[in-house]
């Protein structure tokens, strides 16, 4: 393909397309300096330069959904990962999962497009379709949930183990987009409900689920800058696609931008203390 026309309908942001083609092709053969020193790409890069030089891992996979937060990772870390190239490093494969749960109408949709983006930066795609059940609004949905993530961590170790042969004795990544607004939400969510507090932050940088590692470089980010640096650098998204009826739309729609605008140091506060219980 060659317009992000046919995608308008879905996109929340949408620049030409030969934005975008330039933005991908100043990284092909040399680091652009002008992305890398985007706050959030250059986060990326710091982070991953530390951790792939101390574990090595021969893959990374990047779990894309097309939203914003995970596109500009992606585009960060390709762009971090030819910066390491440049200066003679080993650098690992780099590889990209995307789950189609099958909620709305516009789903086979979104994945085309994030089929489209993964084929103009060049990185292989695993994508699977959920058709084995569908998302309700009542009391089965924490089975909804449970159901769903053994397949998304299963499709992201079919993933490592199609690319890296006999990779069953090595740590290869999956890089998650969260930052630093979904730590906000979880704050709020587990004082709220009077639980977890040993971990009120629900995520860390780095941590594991189902035997599998788990990075997530841009948890230090907030959601105003990655759509700041997303928009610089032409890189065309999704809507949101979280549902306003849920917890966590109402958390992010509503509680959170009230509580920043209204008392902005409690949220940096409650990080603070999440640190200290």
């Amino acid at each position: 393909f060659s317009s992000w026309d046919s995608f308008h309908d879905i996109l929340e942001v949408n620049p030409t397309f030969n934005e975008t083609v330039k933005a991908v092709r100043n990284l092909r053969t040399i680091s652009d300096e002008h992305a890398t020193q985007l706050p959030t790409v250059k986060q990326v890069g710091l982070f991953l330069r530390s951790h792939i030089q101390s574990s090595q891992p021969p893959l990374l996979v990047v779990s894309i959904s097309g939203g914003v937060d995970s596109v500009l990772l992606l585009y960060a870390v390709r762009a971090a990962l030819i910066k390491l190239k440049d200066t003679g490093s080993a650098v690992p494969q780099l590889a990209c999962v995307h789950i189609n749960y099958a909620n709305r109408v516009t789903a086979d949709h979104e994945a085309s497009f994030v089929k489209g983006l993964c084929e103009l930066m060049q990185i292989p795609l695993w994508i699977r379709k959920i058709s084995e059940i569908q998302r309700t609004r009542d009391s089965n949905r924490e089975f909804y949930e449970d159901f769903t993530r053994e397949i998304r961590f299963s499709t992201y170790k079919t993933a490592i183990n199609k690319t890296i042969p006999n990779s069953a004795n090595v740590d290869c990544p999956v890089l998650l987009g969260h930052n630093r607004d979904d730590t906000y939400e979880n704050l709020l969510a587990n004082v709220g409900k009077g639980q977890k507090y040993d971990t009120l932050r629900g995520m860390e940088s780095t941590g594991s689920e189902q035997q599998t590692l788990i990075w997530r470089p841009l948890l230090k980010a907030s959601k105003a800058q990655i759509y700041a640096d997303a928009t610089s650098l032409a890189l065309p998204h999704l809507w949101d696609s979280t549902p306003s009826w849920s917890d966590r739309g109402r958390m992010r729609d509503k509680i959170i931008p009230f509580l920043s605008e209204n008392l902005p140091r409690l949220l940096p506060g409650l990080e603070r203390l999440a640190d200290h219980v």
